[in-house]
């Protein structure tokens, strides 16, 4: 079940046998650049897609996620990895550069719900929520979101 203080992540049941599995929760992001502060972002993965948000609130207004990549797409620009510090994961473009580092944030901000309830679970794709984490976990989900479907015979 999700724990409830906003860190981390709830998984969120596949919806077939076909579909990987889901997570949405916190996230914080450091992108390259002159600017390398952590910036605290509500992440949606789903349906072989990575969605995020500045805040929460703004997802749950149903406004469109600032980013959206469709990560089983050939032409998808990135591709993420495990970091070598612990319990962070990259993003990183087609290039080989990173692009950005993610880690589980410790503690929600930037409006919105702060309690990691599982209402905005349940938004982003149903009951059966079970607890996720870390960045381990995070990735895993990533990486399965990134599996093509298989073509229908």
């Amino acid at each position: 079940e999700n724990r409830g203080d906003g860190r981390g992540g709830a998984f969120l049941p596949a919806q077939g046998p076909e579909q990987p599995p889901r997570l949405a929760g916190f996230l914080e992001k450091r992108s390259r650049g002159a600017f390398h502060h952590w910036s605290t972002k509500w992440v949606v993965i789903a349906d072989r897609e990575f969605r995020y948000w500045n805040d929460k609130r703004r997802y749950d207004l149903g406004q469109e996620p600032k980013t959206m990549l469709r990560l089983a797409e050939a032409n998808c620009p990135f591709r993420f990895a495990a970091g070598s510090e612990g319990g962070i994961f990259l993003q990183v473009h087609v290039s080989g550069q990173i692009e950005a580092r993610w880690r589980v944030s410790p503690k929600p901000s930037g409006g919105g719900t702060s309690d990691g309830s599982d209402a905005a679970v349940a938004a982003a794709g149903g009951g059966g929520v079970s607890a996720a984490s870390g960045s381990d976990e995070w990735l895993q989900v990533i990486l399965l979101n990134c599996i093509p479907r298989e073509p229908r015979s």
